[in-house]
């Protein structure tokens, strides 16, 4: 059984290509009149610009939709083998196959033309379009396998009263939990939400959210660690009011 979300990016692969056709029928009469004529190498390649271009100006608008809900202020939890599981990733498979996609299209588009003098043979164009393709779908269903896989995953037992974190990392990319860390509900304190303020190198601040747990460890001494690292409040707090409820913590 195809994986849904890769589904969903097979299925709107038509769609985009539909989309840039009746762009490029409107707006480029020229490019236009070489497809409808027999596409050659150079028009293929056009072809492929337009198409990353449009996807791109897509993703940016899907990005400005997300931000302004309140990148989807809610607990995506659902039930595996009488598991609760909540799903941390803050990426779509099918939005991370769509931005390959996208940044492929934009980028064979520079390197072969670049190469070819923007006149390349149908078969290289083609062999562009193949990748481009081939690469969204590739990143699609790996994101979906790892997001199935549970792997990045929250999960509670509620039989066995246990909870496991997955592996976190910082808004800049840096590891700060490598593995898995299981905890006994009854140790948990509290649950809050920190935090952090992030200073580019050119002095650009951002203010990330992380739902954070303290807890008792073996010797009954307290310690903190972060459950996840997201850019959004909404969704951060969303997330910290669901523990809390469920494992009876405070803030």
């Amino acid at each position: 059984m195809t994986p849904p979300r890769l589904l969903a990016f097979l299925l709107s692969l038509p769609l985009w290509l539909a989309f840039t056709l009746r762009l490029v029928l409107f707006f480029n009469g020229d490019l236009a009149y070489a497809l409808m004529n027999g596409p050659d190498g150079p028009a293929l390649l056009r072809l492929l610009f337009v198409a990353g271009l449009t996807l791109l100006v897509l993703l940016g608008g899907y990005a400005l939709v997300y931000y302004a809900r309140g990148q989807r202020a809610h607990v995506a939890a659902f039930t595996v083998r009488g598991r609760t599981h909540v799903t941390l990733n803050a990426v779509s498979p099918a939005v991370i196959g769509w931005s390959v996609t996208c940044a492929s299209a934009l980028a064979l588009h520079s390197l072969v033309g670049a190469a070819t003098d923007f006149a390349p043979g149908f078969p290289l164009a083609l062999g562009c379009w193949l990748v481009t393709l081939g690469a969204g779908t590739l990143f699609t269903w790996r994101a979906e396998a790892r997001m199935r896989s549970g792997g990045l995953d929250l999960i509670l037992d509620g039989d066995t009263r246990r909870l496991s974190l997955p592996p976190v990392r910082d808004g800049e990319g840096v590891v700060e939990r490598s593995g898995r860390l299981e905890l006994d509900c009854a140790r948990i304190q509290r649950i809050t939400l920190e935090r952090r303020v992030h200073r580019d190198d050119e002095g650009h601040t951002s203010t990330r959210h992380r739902p954070t747990i303290t807890y008792l460890d073996e010797r009954g001494e307290p310690r903190q660690e972060t459950i996840v690292d997201w850019g959004l409040e909404e969704r951060a707090s969303a997330l910290v009011l669901w523990l809390q409820k469920r494992l009876d913590a405070r803030s």
